[in-house]
């Protein structure tokens, strides 16, 4: 069975600009996400969560509802213009140019009325929420100040993900697929919702296979079901589902979960479970019901 950092490198992309760009391994990943929270092209340090005392920082919620607190806890309302303009620099990770920032934004106005709906919603971010974003002449970026719910998932991710660096942190339990604000329809998005459910997705099934590997079989199965109860297609998840049954020992349970996703896998795609999920219960399966 290919390993989840090996299909990562296959298959992970990145270049949140144009949504698309080079396959990058785990590491790389981590290591560019650091360079992109830095304006100046290197890492800078991460910041520590609010719940290790730093109470002066702002959050920034961005996994469900758009929710921005101040450094009170308190929450604070933006105006809609400004909550786009919070996301948009937040999912960059990066000093924005202001007529990229402005033509993402306000794609159906002209250039120059673009560019005054930027200025216009960066003064009223000043207003709202002082120290939430950081612009000059040329460009706009979230401040220094603020954490970001999503950076801390995908680190967390990624260390799953890169466990073989030895960070002890990737041990710690990992649950959860919540989807980035869910009710936004703009394509830029739509296109990080995609990236960061395929990297969850991608953690939920590395941390399974070693859970597995340890002999952990019901949180193995617990976290498989975590990656179907997302995408129900994914053949990589019902191999390590099957498996994990096989190793348990129950056959039947085994026998069952796969012939449930060949009857899903059938019925919207009109296509057989691979050559190698069907080894897996080769033996089990009487001949003509389901092999």
């Amino acid at each position: 069975m290919t390993s989840s950092r090996g299909r990562l490198t296959k298959r992970l992309k990145v270049g949140r600009d144009a949504g698309c760009g080079p396959a990058s391994t785990a590491s790389e990943e981590l290591d560019r996400m650091a360079a992109r929270r830095n304006g100046r092209g290197h890492a800078r340090p991460r910041p520590q969560s609010p719940q290790l005392g730093h109470s002066r920082r702002t959050s920034l919620v961005l996994l469900g509802d758009f929710t921005v607190c101040d450094g009170t806890g308190s929450p604070v309302r933006l105006p809609l213009a400004g909550q786009r303009l919070v996301a948009l620099t937040a999912l960059h990770g990066a000093p924005l140019p202001r007529h990229l920032a402005a033509s993402r934004l306000w794609p159906h106005l002209p250039s120059v009325s673009a560019r005054g709906s930027l200025r216009n919603a960066i003064s009223g971010l000043q207003a709202a929420c002082p120290g939430l974003i950081a612009a000059d002449a040329s460009t706009v970026r979230l401040a220094d100040t603020v954490d970001v719910d999503i950076w801390q998932r995908e680190a967390q991710a990624l260390r799953v993900l890169q466990r073989d660096g030895g960070d002890p942190r990737a041990e710690e339990p990992f649950e959860g697929m919540p989807l980035l604000l869910p009710a936004w329809e703009e394509e830029w998005v739509a296109v990080e919702r995609l990236r960061l459910q395929e990297l969850l997705l991608y953690a939920h099934e590395a941390q399974a296979a070693r859970l597995l590997r340890r002999g952990e079989f019901a949180l193995a199965v617990a976290a498989v079901y975590e990656v179907l109860r997302v995408d129900p297609l994914r053949e990589s998840a019902a191999q390590l589902l099957v498996s994990a049954h096989l190793a348990e020992g129950n056959r039947a349970q085994a026998a069952r979960c796969y012939l449930e996703f060949r009857g899903r896998l059938h019925a919207a795609l009109g296509i057989e479970p691979s050559g190698d999920l069907r080894k897996l219960v080769a033996g089990l399966l009487r001949t003509g019901s389901g092999q």
